[in-house]
């Protein structure tokens, strides 16, 4: 089943999880900002301009990267709790095999009078599937080989830190499929239609630019409070993509990564300004579908990864200054009742 993320829910102003945020939290943007009148002014990792490469993409990539950076259960077939966490790379796998056996039992029905596209279609999600299983055992090897979560330094050796960032940019292809399936032709036209016969060929011609600037993220992370974050907590602290009891309320959102009680979201922006704010609400958003407190969250924080900062609040400092007026099991109780009303 597709993620849905949640920032769908928050870009939408009217809907319901937007409106109860704005009541329960009314001096959000005055914390956020805050937040941004007390962070320097100058990039510590500035993308080169001159290169044409899909910036989200190197955002989700670098998230994967960190993720790693902190425990293996970040990669794809690691053990994990359903209800509690789940891998998008596993995610976009199955959907990917699904796609390809929808189009294959289409192709053969009696009477289809598209039966050629349907088979191509089920080729190239056959394809996409492929690429994918071999890709989730590959960061296995990788992780296995140079365990990034226990590297002192955070950032690997090179080459090793360039070849895992590679995997982790045809990883965010994956994270993509999984979270905006609406937009499957973009993977589908690439690694499907491309022909590619394997692993390799794909890894081949992800963006050189791409994998330097995820390379120069990673080394500014080592010197960022993130890392001083990551000594401080044992992988087993450490809950990558977590799913709430009200995920299944908006789509199934999950979050970036649970650090030792703290909600981590990661963005790789140029422009903190513009993503500070949002990423504060989809934050308490998160906050507010742990209905059941499962995961015990003592805080939340946003790690901007151009800049190196790490932005983190404690929860009973942060809700007095929001503005927040009813204990945060009764808000949680409440926005809960508001998004299961009929």
């Amino acid at each position: 089943m597709p993620i849905v993320s949640l920032t769908s829910h928050l870009d939408d102003r009217a809907s319901r999880l937007s409106c109860f945020l704005d009541h329960a939290f009314p001096r959000l943007d005055d914390v956020a900002a805050e937040a941004l009148a007390q962070m320097p002014r100058t990039l510590r990792a500035a993308p080169d301009q001159g290169f044409h490469v899909a910036w989200t993409t190197i955002g989700t990539a670098i998230d994967h990267r960190l993720r790693l950076a902190f425990t293996p259960r970040a990669l794809p077939g690691a053990s994990r709790e359903p209800a509690v966490s789940c891998n998008p790379i596993t995610t976009a796998i199955q959907l990917a095999a699904a796609s390809a056996a929808h189009h294959a039992a289409r192709a053969g029905e009696p009477g289809c009078r598209d039966d050629a596209n349907a088979r191509q279609a089920a080729r190239q999600w056959e394809r996409v599937a492929a690429v994918g299983q071999a890709l989730a055992p590959r960061l296995g090897q990788m992780a296995a080989r140079t365990s990034p979560h226990l590297n002192p330094h955070l950032a690997l050796p090179d080459p090793d830190e360039t070849e895992l960032c590679r995997l982790c940019y045809a990883a965010a292809w994956f994270d993509e499929l999984a979270h905006r399936p609406g937009e499957e032709h973009k993977i589908l036209s690439f690694i499907g239609a491309n022909n590619f016969n394997n692993l390799d060929e794909v890894l081949a011609v992800v963006p050189r630019a791409a994998v330097e600037d995820m390379v120069m993220l990673v080394r500014v992370a080592a010197r960022s409070d993130l890392a001083g974050l990551r000594t401080r907590a044992s992988p087993a602290a450490v809950t990558t993509g977590p799913l709430f009891a009200g995920s299944v309320d908006v789509g199934g959102a999950d979050g970036d990564l649970i650090i030792a009680g703290t909600l981590i979201d990661i963005k790789t922006t140029m422009h903190p300004a513009r993503h500070v704010p949002a990423g504060i609400r989809q934050l308490l958003g998160y906050l507010l579908i742990d209905y059941t407190d499962q995961h015990s969250l003592t805080g939340i924080g946003i790690y901007l990864a151009r800049q190196g900062e790490l932005l983190a609040w404690k929860l009973r400092e942060l809700l007095p200054r929001l503005g927040a007026t009813t204990p945060l099991d009764i808000l949680r109780n409440c926005c809960m009742e508001t998004l299961q009303r009929h």
